[in-house]
């Protein structure tokens, strides 16, 4: 029986198999066939080679990704609207793929194909999925970083990983070829998709929508003073400020879409710590056109999307002028422009999440 040498480094990779670490037990094995005095030796580390090999490729795994939702430390009311949330953004990424999925508040499930959100804890989130990769399963997570906190740690996590689906742009994550970054567009502050789900119906023309511009919320922050009084220079503009984000004065989510669908413009001045904001996507998902901002020598939309049409600002200011100086018929064109460009992107996002899950 080949398997009953027991000599170093073999011994080694035996018991890290036996635990599960497969990828590790693959490294010892090789290096046991390099340093291994006999022949008998050689071929009982070809042997785990092989073994370990067949079993990191998968061959015999399910082919459906596993993913798994925890639900700890939340309450009832926000459960379901996790829920909400990730059965919105789970129909759109994941689309590409079979993806069953199960409750695993305790984080104890490690599927050969496995889709995780990403925990609060970082030192605990390593941890998993070390020990994900050393089992040899396929790991895709799910990540969403306003603060900017994992630039601090990607280095080291992202050797565990096969696939990082992340929020807000970063120049940092982006470098790795396996971060695919997806904007936010599935929360959206309650914003809610046109009654019978036929987006075409509501992308109504330029010359159809009553107002020239709309803003809906909290202008306390950041540049959205200077936002909205330069807008006040655009006639039939429509507006309904609120203290705060998701505040009580806040509109009713069908009447925000309704001010949406009749807006042309909508200025999506920049939250507390970041250029993007739901009020991007929900200007698209509505037909409408966004107006953002870069910052000096920054120019986030550009690089988190490519070529893209948004019209794009350095300050609020030159917004007036730019609205003035567009006839009816340019007006229809951008926005059509916009429409279109916002469609393609995103079955070429659904394209590209698909197809690196499918590699694994």
């Amino acid at each position: 029986m080949i398997f009953d040498h027991n000599v170093e480094p073999l011994k080694a990779a035996r018991q890290r198999q036996a635990l599960g670490l497969l990828r590790d037990s693959h490294t010892l094995y090789g290096l046991a066939l390099a340093t291994c005095a006999t022949e008998a030796e050689r071929e009982s580390a070809r042997y785990g080679l092989r073994q370990t090999a067949r079993i990191l490729a998968r061959r015999d795994c399910p082919a459906e990704w596993i993913l798994t939702r925890h639900f700890d430390d939340q309450s009832a009311e926000h459960q379901e609207s996790s829920r909400k949330y990730y059965n919105r953004f789970e129909d759109f990424a994941l689309s590409g793929v079979k993806v069953d999925k199960i409750a695993d508040p305790n984080r104890i499930h490690f599927p050969y194909r496995h889709v995780f959100y990403s925990f609060s804890d970082e030192a605990q989130e390593l941890e998993y999925v070390k020990t994900s990769f050393y089992r040899g399963f396929s790991t895709v997570m799910i990540k969403s970083d306003e603060w900017y906190t994992a630039e601090n740690n990607i280095d080291e996590f992202i050797k565990y990983v096969d696939v990082v689906i992340y929020s807000y742009f970063s120049a940092e994550i982006a470098k790795y070829k396996k971060c695919i970054y997806i904007p936010l567009m599935f929360l959206m502050n309650g914003f809610l998709p046109p009654p019978d789900e036929q987006s075409e119906k509501y992308d109504r023309p330029a010359s159809a929508r009553p107002y020239t511009w709309s803003f809906m919320g909290g202008i306390n922050k950041s540049s959205r003073k200077q936002m909205f009084d330069s807008m006040q220079a655009v006639p039939n503009g429509a507006h309904h400020l609120t203290m705060g984000w998701m505040t009580e004065d806040a509109l009713a989510p069908r009447d925000y879409r309704t001010v949406m669908d009749n807006s042309v413009f909508v200025p999506c001045p920049a939250g507390w710590s970041n250029l993007e904001s739901y009020r991007v996507w929900e200007a698209l998902e509505a037909g409408c056109i966004p107006l953002v901002e870069r910052r000096e020598g920054y120019d986030y939309f550009s690089l988190a999307l490519g070529n893209h049409p948004l019209p794009t600002f350095d300050c609020w200011d030159q917004v007036p002028g730019f609205i003035a100086g567009l006839d009816p018929s340019a007006v229809e064109g951008l926005r059509s422009t916009c429409s279109a460009w916002w469609k393609n992107y995103k079955l070429s996002l659904k394209d590209k999440i698909a197809a690196e899950m499918l590699k694994l």
